[in-house]
């Protein structure tokens, strides 16, 4: 696991929904730029921003997951008890 997977992992799921907006909205800058020519030679590269973005797609995922199966253990739990 990378540095960057570890950090976002620690996050919180409104805080990676929030991380995730604003990555898309540099991507879309980015593009712009690319479009127009207007990139310099320090810009970060398309496919990396693209590669972040999965990355805080796939773990949002994984946490949503998460949440789903643990309420799905408490349903299944109730239904055991009664």
């Amino acid at each position: 696991m990378t540095k960057q997977a570890k950090k976002l992992r620690d996050m919180e799921l409104e805080e990676l929904k929030i991380k995730l907006e604003s990555a898309k909205k540099d991507y879309a800058k980015e593009i712009v730029k690319h479009k127009t020519g207007s990139r310099n030679e320090k810009a970060v590269s398309l496919s990396v921003l693209r590669k972040n973005i999965a990355r805080i797609m796939n773990i949002i995922t994984e946490k949503e997951y998460a949440v789903l199966k643990t309420e799905n253990k408490k349903e299944k739990q109730n239904k055991e008890q009664k």
